[in-house]
């Protein structure tokens, strides 16, 4: 049984593709060959820091409103969310499509566009479409056909339109996966994608509602390529045992801003309801340490309509 689930599974794959090696037209086939059904298991816990957790509900709720955009590699991830069962993990939105790049994205009526509900779209159409809250985003590896320094320019023309189509929509960069050392090519190499990443996360620092997740640093070797236990095709894509990794890492950063951001919001009610100065100060202070962007506008919003009633000398810039 196990033995033809394998080849169901690489029956799916097949479909799927893998880079650019030399221009934007120029496609390699790839098949990963994924693993036994005891290898991908995945235990979802509650998230706790310190005293308060997050629980499963919560969670879910939270990627309900959730899409993950990708290529081949993100198209893995969502046969690994398929794996776990209807809803799993809130059931987000998957925007994905073998052989998909942002050269794909720009054409008309591309075959390689990801697709929603029966039609191909440009990502920020499919993400209009779609009326989720937040977007997930794994790119890169189709891309690096050329120079880091020009697929960042890329991404963040990419990144630009989804923004200008969706503007409440909260963006966040998973990093470009590694590869396996021994298939690096003259664009597409680990070294290429730790630039290109590098790169993308300083972009998320310097914009509001915009977060760059590390799953890269997880997957990799001694050497700083893609662990040979997570490489299905000895190359780009992923066996489940390297998506559970990639989904745990992106549960445990989603938790982590969850929790700081209701901390923060629990710390307003409570200086709006006593109005005094240390609650005051304390919900500040934790506003104050917030990602730039919707939620912390929010906040903001609220304590200034109880600054008249505390000591002014609680009152700062941030």
């Amino acid at each position: 049984m196990i033995k033809w689930n394998k080849l169901l599974f690489g029956a799916a794959l097949i479909l799927s593709c893998g880079v650019h090696v030399a221009g934007a037209k120029k496609v390699r086939q790839e098949t990963p060959v994924l693993q036994s059904a005891h290898e991908i298991q995945l235990t979802q816990r509650t998230t706790s820091t310190g005293k308060k957790k997050v629980s499963e509900k919560t969670r879910d709720r939270y990627f309900s409103d959730s899409a993950f955009v990708g290529n081949s590699v993100g198209l893995g991830l969502k046969y690994y969310f398929d794996s776990k069962g209807k809803g799993y993990l809130g059931g987000p939105v998957m925007l994905v499509q073998g052989c998909y790049s942002f050269a794909n994205d720009k054409q008309s009526h591309s075959k390689y566009q990801i697709g929603y509900r029966g039609r191909k779209y440009k990502a920020k159409d499919a993400i209009a479409a779609a009326k989720v809250k937040r977007v997930f985003i794994n790119m890169g590896t189709n891309d690096l056909w050329k120079p880091a320094a020009q697929t960042y320019e890329d991404y963040v023309d990419y990144i630009e339109g989804i923004r200008k189509k969706n503007p409440k929509v909260v963006i966040f960069i998973e990093s470009t996966t590694p590869m396996c050392n021994s298939r690096q090519k003259k664009y597409l190499n680990n070294s290429a994608i730790n630039e290109l990443n590098r790169r993308m996360k300083g972009y998320c620092e310097k914009h509001r509602d915009m977060y760059y997740i590390d799953i890269s640093t997880p997957l990799k070797d001694s050497k700083g390529g893609l662990q040979g236990k997570y490489a299905s095709d000895g190359y780009v894509h992923m066996t489940y045992a390297g998506y559970k990794v990639w989904t745990e890492t992106v549960v445990k950063f989603v938790d982590k801003l969850i929790l700081k951001e209701q901390e923060a919001s629990d710390a307003v009610k409570q200086a709006a309801k006593s109005k005094t100065p240390e609650d005051y100060a304390k919900a500040q202070s934790l506003v104050k340490t917030l990602k730039a962007g919707q939620k912390k506008d929010e906040l903001k919003k609220k304590l200034s309509g109880i600054e008249t009633t505390v000591s002014p000398q609680t009152s700062e810039t941030y």
